[in-house]
């Protein structure tokens, strides 16, 4: 058992902080829209996207345990192809963020 928790922690405990910002974001009350995305391929993937359609604001956040993992220049390429492939938000302000452990 030690073993499989070593194993899988990176990846559980990941998973977890993702859902934590999640809620936080649905506690705040400013979104109107909250999810995450992935292209077909499952290549690019978002790990939050949470838009505000009264305000035409687009948040989208990289959420990682260390900040560090976090590279900004492949999160624009990942905005731009979703951006891309969905005319949702088109003529909305976008900002892509990064959160961390430390933003807990």
């Amino acid at each position: 058992m030690r073993t499989l928790i070593k194993r899988y922690y990176p990846t559980f405990s990941g998973v977890i902080l993702e859902r934590y910002f999640r809620e936080k974001a649905i506690e705040n009350e400013k979104y109107t829209l909250i999810g995450s995305w992935w292209n077909r391929k499952g290549e690019n993937e978002i790990d939050r996207v949470a838009a505000n359609e009264f305000d035409k604001t687009v948040e989208i956040y990289e959420i990682k345990r260390n900040r560090m993992n976090i590279d900004f220049t492949v999160l624009e390429g990942k905005v731009k192809t979703m951006l891309t492939a969905v005319h949702l938000f088109d003529g909305y302000n976008i900002e892509a963020i990064g959160l961390d452990m430390q933003d807990i």
